[in-house]
């Protein structure tokens, strides 16, 4: 069982959306030249293990060459993945693998201190509410689709405790789920 949503929408040109959201892609810039200046030094890198908040590990090809060069260097650990990838982190008992885990530290750091759009949105707007069920909890979530901000916010009820429904902008509209969903392409 889940409870209700609420569905809104405005144009992304419309203010304050307009200026949130142009700071965040500028902030998203900054955050994506530190990264790259790490990721510049580790020529096995490819990507990395984690979500946008959080990296447990730099991934690679088991084909890449940089990965032949080190596949039987202690100063790694190694995780194997489906389709050919290995998930890479410094052997803590190494110095050499101690720094690597730094370098893998700094990038945790570096995307700690850039939320991602949701959570950048949904704070400055003050959408953000939690809706708990017996053993799962709800969220609002927000994005952009159709050159439109969207967002979606779960409703407590009887059979959901949680956070009071937030306050609502003018700018916002209130639409149906299948609007939501259409401004989606589903």
């Amino acid at each position: 069982m889940k409870p209700n949503f609420r569905y809104f929408k405005c144009a992304l040109s419309v203010e304050p959306i307009k200026s949130l959201d142009e700071k965040w892609r500028k902030d998203r810039e900054v955050r994506d030249k530190k990264l790259d200046a790490i990721f510049d030094t580790i020529p096995f890198y490819e990507g990395w293990r984690g979500s946008e908040s959080s990296i447990w590990g730099i991934v690679c090809s088991l084909d890449n060459p940089e990965y032949a060069k080190i596949k039987e260097d202690k100063t790694y650990k190694f995780e194997m993945l489906e389709n050919e990838k290995v998930v890479i982190n410094g052997n803590g008992r190494t110095k050499a693998g101690k720094a690597f885990n730094a370098k893998i530290q700094s990038i945790r750091d570096i995307l700690n201190q850039y939320p991602s759009f949701n959570d950048f949105m949904l704070r400055k707007l003050k959408l953000t509410c939690w809706v708990l069920g017996d053993r799962t909890g709800f969220v609002s979530v927000c994005g952009v689709a159709s050159d439109n901000f969207i967002v979606s916010i779960p409703e407590k009820s009887e059979s959901f405790g949680g956070d009071k429904f937030p306050e609502i902008p003018e700018y916002l509209t209130e639409i149906k789920q299948s609007e939501f969903l259409a401004l989606q392409g589903k």
